[in-house]
């Protein structure tokens, strides 16, 4: 097969590709459109005092879908209390304490509920404390109050299949955590002031959202993960009861009647995140045809991550890389 005719079945092949793509986001947002319609007929659509539910799951990573939500929620004048549900094993410090303030800030305004589900530990917990009031299951995971940072170590393995890693740097501790070297005791020294200075703030936002005093607690905030009983017991939740209990407190704390009280889901767009999904997947397969027929080679990538540290912290329940395969990266986790 010539060049030119090599490159017609490139086009083809792409043109195939972008339509497939094309017709798999029409089916998903007529499906969103429907969910959303029948949703909406119950809960959402009409006039009149309802409860935002904003939910939390999965690994926190980034705030901005969640303060989306929080802002329509914050802004609409029939909203008269928030449940917030969250069955997540933590996230991204950042957005952990950027939810845990705007949290703080609407509960100034309404009333502010947690349910928590399966788990709601470290970044989970962080957030469900900035609430005026928290429900948990009896074996709901919670706490794990306390901050972890992990980087591999891959020196021997290199050795062993005489790889190089060969660092250029401005700046002495830009590529602190390079894990094909032996951190050093400054460095190590460096990252443990960073970690408990996290820790430091954990413990105080924990104990401002609680009423309690850091001291009271300080002895828990050792990484340990309690159930949702030992919360109780300790203070670090309210009530032992499922999400329609947490909903009729909000409904009795907003003065609403329990029997036609409202709610209001916010949910994420996927009808745009699977486009975004589609032109990210499309630019990559174009990319690599073009260069398979033009026989040009891919050009020098760019080193990830500004520094050594292959991710940044996180604040989750080390249980959770067990129960989850989102933790099979090494990050810097807070627990």
């Amino acid at each position: 097969m010539d060049r030119r005719s090599a490159t017609i079945l490139g086009v083809i092949f792409i043109g195939l590709f972008l339509a497939l793509f094309a017709f798999v986001g029409l089916v998903f947002t007529v499906v969103d459109k429907v969910g959303d319609d029948s949703d909406s007929n119950r809960f959402s659509r009409g006039s009149g005092p309802a409860i935002g539910v904003v939910e939390i799951r999965g690994e926190i990573r980034g705030s901005d879908k969640i303060m989306a939500q929080l802002r329509r929620l914050s802004d609409d004048d029939d909203i008269k209390a928030i449940l917030v549900r969250i069955d997540s094993p933590g996230g991204t410090v950042g957005a952990s304490q950027e939810i845990y303030s705007e949290l703080r800030r609407m509960a100034k305004s309404v009333p502010v509920v947690c349910s928590m589900g399966d788990l709601a530990a470290s970044g989970g917990y962080y957030i469900a404390s900035a609430c005026d009031f928290i429900f948990a299951n009896a074996g709901t995971l919670t706490g794990s109050i306390g901050v972890i940072m992990q980087a591999p170590y891959l020196g021997g393995i290199a050795e062993k299949f005489s790889f190089q890693m060969r660092t250029i740097k401005a700046g002495a501790n830009k590529d602190i955590g390079n894990s094909f070297r032996q951190m050093t005791p400054e460095e190590s020294a460096l990252l443990q002031a960073m970690l408990d200075d996290v820790h430091k703030h954990f413990i105080h936002d924990v104990a401002l959202g609680r009423k309690l005093d850091e001291e009271e607690v300080r002895p828990w905030a050792d990484g340990r993960i309690m159930t949702g009983s030992e919360a109780l017991e300790h203070g670090f939740v309210d009530r032992i009861g499922s999400q329609n209990d947490a909903i009729r407190y909000a409904a009795q704390k907003a003065g609403l009647s329990e029997s036609s009280v409202r709610l209001r889901y916010m949910r994420e767009d996927r009808s745009f995140s699977l486009k975004h999904f589609a032109g990210e997947a499309a630019d990559s397969l174009a990319g690599a045809i073009i260069r398979g027929l033009s026989g040009a080679e891919p050009s020098a990538a760019v080193p990830a991550g500004a520094n050594g540290l292959p991710m940044p912290m996180l604040l989750s329940a080390p249980l959770a890389q067990g129960l989850a395969a989102a933790y099979a990266s090494p990050e810097p986790l807070a627990r």
